[in-house]
């Protein structure tokens, strides 16, 4: 009996040290995009199926290679990889006044003549939803800071992982030095399709919930800062949302140019910020 303890307690001691390389080398790192990801982005993004086509913005196939390499270049792209291979990819970056302009005007649809407000409220630090009268929404400030975030994807085969979650921190944890101090309110913009959309803002489905629990720690991490910088009295634990209608752009793979294809073609949503005030 004592030999069979002994050979039991050998075989699980070699079967740890036989497993744990190949624990350690399925661990998924993460890293800022450097031009040599560019092909297996190309790659991935070739052979999304027909069902993600409807919840990601695809480019025309002459234009993918050069805005990969145009988004790497500028530090907008990270990635996921696991054994060597590129298993997902996120957009995430700090706007400049300009770009903030013009995503919040065409792509979130906050701003300008398009703007359609549908949905209002704050979610609370323990993830509750508390819903106001669209007749409360701002007028958003181009003063404050905005983190644009969207255009990420993950291969089937990795998903369900918590890795898109871990991705996003990463990368704001990335471009955490380039938030100004003297901020009053920091926004996080991004786009969802209906599908992606729940009901409405906060109810099942609603893909809010998971960019919630990246955007709140993060935005809470910079309060001591600012708060030493202004000697601004720190914010609750709440982050206001808002809702506008606004429209995927969808583009024909074959086109000689990179024109999005109007809103009727394109795949109906919302276009969506998240802020944090500081004071």
């Amino acid at each position: 009996m004592f030999e069979d303890y002994l050979l039991k307690e050998y075989i699980m001691k070699y079967l740890f040290i036989f497993l744990l390389p190949l624990t350690l080398a399925a661990t998924p790192t993460f890293k800022k995009a450097t031009l040599e990801d560019a092909d297996e982005l190309l790659n991935m993004v070739n052979r999304i199926s027909n069902d993600d086509h409807k919840k990601i913005v695809i480019l025309p196939e002459l234009f993918r290679q050069q805005a990969f390499e145009s988004n790497i270049q500028d530090r907008k792209l990270f990635v996921a990889r696991e054994q060597d291979k590129l298993i997902a990819y996120k957009k995430l970056y700090l706007m400049s006044k300009d770009e903030a302009q013009k995503v919040c005007t065409d792509e979130i649809r906050c701003m300008g003549d398009k703007s359609q407000p549908t949905h209002v409220g704050i979610f609370k630090a323990d993830g509750s939803y508390c819903k106001f009268s669209i007749k409360e929404i701002p007028n958003h400030s181009l003063e404050d800071a905005f983190i644009y975030n969207g255009g990420d994807y993950t291969d089937p085969d990795y998903r369900r992982r918590g890795i898109n979650k871990r991705l996003t921190d990463f990368a704001l944890d990335s471009i955490k030095d380039e938030i100004p101090l003297d901020i009053v309110q920091l926004n996080m913009v991004y786009g969802l399709v209906n599908e992606n959309a729940g009901r409405e803002t906060g109810a099942d489905g609603d893909r809010t919930n998971s960019i919630l629990k990246s955007f709140l720690p993060f935005a809470k991490s910079r309060t001591k800062i600012v708060y030493h910088y202004n000697d601004y009295i720190p914010n609750d634990d709440f982050v206001s949302s808002y809702r506008y209608r606004a429209f995927m752009p969808t583009f024909d793979p074959n086109s000689p140019t990179c024109e999005p294809l109007p809103d009727e073609k394109a795949v109906e949503g919302y276009g969506c910020i998240l802020t944090y005030k500081y004071h």
